[in-house]
């Protein structure tokens, strides 16, 4: 059984298509692993790491480049809570 990789923007969770690394609206790269424990994205539109709870919006507000520059603020929540 061949399972694609599934690739989503921290910040926005769109779904990267083919070789996409960057998110065409957020300008931030795609993730397929949590940057925290290395465990792989199982669904979608997770927010959370399955494993280690890991926010992946935090990926997004890094500031190394490591995966990627964030437009929005720190501190912003994408679901307003």
């Amino acid at each position: 059984m061949n399972r694609i990789k599934k690739k989503i923007c921290p910040c926005c969770n769109y779904l990267g298509i083919g070789e996409d690394v960057t998110c065409p609206y957020c300008g931030i790269a795609l993730i397929s692993k949590c940057p925290e424990c290395k465990a792989n994205i199982r669904v979608v539109f997770a927010k959370y790491c399955y494993i280690c709870g890991f926010r992946f919006e935090d990926a997004a507000n890094t500031s190394d480049g490591k995966e990627g520059k964030s437009k929005k603020k720190s501190g912003t929540l994408i679901d307003g809570k």
